[in-house]
């Protein structure tokens, strides 16, 4: 995976395929931005940590490498590194997406079933930019079972956070 240590821009790495990481709509940016400064103050008594799409997430025993937009790592973060500067987490807790049209299928279908196959992972969080619609995804205490609730509308149940 010497790649990333080449490269000179952001990319994922899914399945042996090099994937270009093209430019995000102001609206995801907003979104991206929004739900992080929600997390900082929802996490900021706690051990959890936010990042954005620049802190990249490996996926151990398999050849995946994804810049998840926004991230929560609780505890000490495990590292994979690539070079002296450039780490990919093995250990998030939350992952979260923005869903544009160009990467949907990619974000909740391919990356979800990767994602999954973290062992420190208990929530998935695919937003939708073009429409008031979440789908979160808890891990539960049954080994490789996930429960997914979907939010809809702008007055939905906003108590889907489970990370403390």
């Amino acid at each position: 995976m010497d790649i990333f240590e080449k490269c000179e821009y952001k990319i994922e790495y899914h399945n042996g395929e090099i994937i270009s990481m093209g430019y995000a709509s102001e609206f995801h940016e907003l979104l991206v931005s929004n739900v992080i400064g929600i997390l900082h103050q929802l996490l900021k008594n706690s051990p959890c940590r936010v990042y954005g799409s620049n802190h990249p997430v490996f996926v151990p025993g398999q050849t995946a490498n994804y810049n998840p937009d926004v991230l929560v790592v609780c505890g000490e973060t495990q590292f994979k590194t690539y070079r002296k500067t450039m780490n990919a987490t093995l250990n998030p807790s939350l992952v979260i997406e923005v869903l544009s049209k160009t990467t949907q299928e990619f974000d909740f279908i391919d990356k979800s079933a990767n994602y999954k196959k973290i062992s420190s992972l208990q929530q998935m969080v695919f937003i939708d930019q073009y429409r008031p619609t979440i789908s979160v995804f808890n891990r539960t205490d049954t080994p490789n079972e996930w429960l997914n609730i979907d939010y809809e509308g702008l007055d939905a149940n906003s108590n889907c956070w489970i990370i403390p």
